[in-house]
């Protein structure tokens, strides 16, 4: 087991176990199996942990204008943190928003991709 990480709830450490245990979510209740929880037990669903990165996310991006996919995920880390799928959205963003401030793509594509990237393998919008 290894130790690395800050949990959201009360900033202990992560823990990294070899198995996956059955954990439910501090803050939905939902039940299922992980191998990384909190130092103290607490435990967040991927779409819990991804929640507040989403909203950071959705309020920076309209203030980027780079068009180096490489710059704008950069940025997008520092500022808003990743937990959860949110480096699959941040990659998906830093390249739909390369392409927007070049007037290639929409923000209205960069929204979607952005959604796109939060969804499980195998989920539709």
């Amino acid at each position: 087991m290894t130790i690395s990480g800050k949990c959201f709830i009360c900033g202990k450490g992560l823990r990294h176990c070899n198995e996956s245990i059955i954990v439910k979510c501090y803050k939905c209740g939902k039940k299922e199996k992980s191998y990384i929880f909190c130092e103290n037990d607490h435990y967040l669903c991927n779409a819990c942990a991804t929640e507040t990165v989403m909203a950071k996310i959705f309020q920076t991006i309209p203030n980027i204008y780079d068009s180096n996919p490489c710059d704008i995920g950069e940025k997008l880390l520092i500022e808003c943190g990743y937990a959860g799928n949110s480096p699959h959205v941040v990659v998906a963003v830093a390249f739909l928003l390369a392409l927007k401030n070049l007037n290639l793509v929409t923000f209205e594509d960069v929204f979607e991709g952005m959604m796109r990237g939060v969804l499980e393998v195998g989920e539709i919008i």
